[in-house]
C-alpha cells in the first residue's frame, strides 16, 4: 500500500540578490525575495512518476525579456540577471506534504520563454531557453519541544546524548551527525603484553523511530574528529574517513550498510573500529580524538567536500538509543589477547 502525501503549494518568487554574488551556501543560509510571487501551482506528488513540474511565471517578465532581446539588449548572462536575479520556489506555509527532490542540472531545470512573431501568412511560434546555472537548498529545523531543544548553536560544541532523552540524532540535510568516544578503552593500556584482535561497533536503531515512511539510511559512514568536532583533514583538505586496519595501499575508509538477519530477527550496522581501538590504546598522549557518523562519504571533487553529496541532498534520518536508555541501541563488541608472563 502506498500513502500519497497530501498537496503542495508551490510559488515561485523572485530573489533581491545574486546567489552568484557568493561562492559557498550551506542549508541554513537565505537569500531575500519579493513577497508577491509570480508563479504559483498546486499539485500532489506521486511515487515512481516522471513527469514535469512546470509552473506558468508571470507575463510581464516575459514581455520585459522578450523586448529586451528583440532590442539585442540581452546578450550575455549578465544582462538576464539585470531582470531576474534568481527565483526561489517555496511551499506553503501549512502544507504537510512530501519532501521533494528535483534535478537541476544540465538540461533538468530551465525558465522557457514562449513567443510568436508576426508573419504574412499567419504567427511563428518559437521559445528560448534560460538555463539553471547555480542553487541550493534551504533546509530549516526547528528543535523547540523536542529532545534536540539544548542544541548548540556552535557547532563546535556536541550536544551529550543525557541531554537529549538518552538518544542521539543523525539527520541529513540539517547536517547533524553523531559523534561517538570510547573513552574506556584507555583502561586497556594498564594491561601489558595486550593486543586488540578485533573491534566492532554494533548500532541497532530505536525502534520507535523506524517506519514506512521514515526508514533508516542505507549506510553510515565513519570519519575521525578533534574534540572541537572538526574533521581530521588530508594534506588537500579532504576530511579523513576511519580506515580498516589493514596496509596503506590497501586503505579503505570503514563503512557499513544496514544488515537484515533474518535467522537472528535482528537489524543493525556493524562498524569495523579494529583500528581505532589499536590506535587508542598504543597512544602515549590519549589524543586520537572522536568519531562522527554519518549517513554519506564527503565529496573528493569538489573544494566545498559537502557540495552535491548524498548526505547534503537527502533528509536520511537515524535515531539511536544509549547505553543508558530502556532499549540501548549502541554495543561495542571489543577482542583482544592478554599474554600472561
Amino acid at each position: 500500500m502506498v500513502i500519497l502525501p497530501g498537496s503542495l503549494n508551490l510559488t515561485v518568487h523572485r530573489l533581491l540578490k545574486d546567489i552568484l554574488d557568493k561562492s559557498s551556501y550551506w542549508s541554513g543560509n537565505a537569500t531575500e525575495y519579493e513577497v508577491v510571487n509570480i508563479g504559483k501551482t498546486k499539485f500532489v506528488p506521486r511515487p515512481y512518476t516522471t513527469d514535469l513540474l512546470k509552473i506558468k511565471l508571470s507575463d510581464q517578465i516575459g514581455k520585459q525579456v522578450f523586448d529586451l532581446a528583440k532590442e539585442n539588449l540581452l546578450s550575455s548572462n549578465t544582462d538576464w540577471i539585470n531582470i531576474v536575479k534568481g527565483l526561489v520556489i517555496i511551499p506553503g506555509k501549512t502544507d504537510n506534504g512530501a519532501i521533494l527532490g528535483f534535478k537541476i542540472g544540465g538540461d533538468s531545470c530551465s525558465v522557457q520563454l514562449h513567443y510568436h512573431t508576426p508573419l504574412v501568412s499567419g504567427y511563428q511560434k518559437d521559445s528560448a531557453i534560460f538555463k539553471v546555472t547555480a542553487s541550493y537548498n534551504q533546509i530549516q529545523g526547528n528543535y523547540a519541544g523536542s529532545q534536540l531543544a539544548k542544541m548548540p548553536a556552535n557547532k563546535h560544541i556536541a550536544l551529550p546524548s543525557a541531554q537529549s532523552g538518552n538518544l542521539a540524532f543523525l539527520q541529513a540535510g540539517m547536517g547533524n551527525m553523531i559523534r561517538v568516544d570510547l573513552p574506556f578503552l584507555k583502561h586497556y593500556k594498564s594491561l601489558k603484553n595486550t593486543a586488540v584482535n578485533r573491534a566492532y561497533l554494533r548500532i541497532r536503531p530505536f525502534r520507535p523511530s523506524v517506519t514506512n515512511a521514515l526508514r533508516v539510511p542505507q549506510a553510515l559512514y565513519v570519519y575521525r574528529c578533534d574534540k572541537n568536532n572538526q574533521f581530521y583533514v588530508s594534506g588537500d583538505g579532504t576530511p579523513l574517513p576511519l580506515y580498516y586496519l589493514a596496509a596503506a595501499s590497501q586503505a579503505t575508509g570503514v563503512s557499513s550498510r544496514y544488515i537484515y538477519d533474518y535467522v537472528a530477527n535482528d537489524e543493525y550496522y556493524l562498524l569495523d573500529l579494529t583500528a581505532y581501538a589499536t590506535e587508542m590504546i598504543a597512544s602515549e598522549t590519549d589524543d586520537v580524538g572522536g568519531l562522527i557518523i554519518r549517513s554519506g562519504p564527503f565529496s573528493s571533487s569538489s573544494s566545498y567536500r559537502d557540495a552535491d553529496t548524498e548526505f547534503s541532498k537527502s533528509v536520511d534520518r537515524l535515531v539511536v538509543a544509549n547505553q543508558h536508555h530502556s532499549q540501548p541501541g549502541v554495543k561495542l563488541e571489543f577482542y583482544y589477547t592478554y599474554i600472561k608472563q
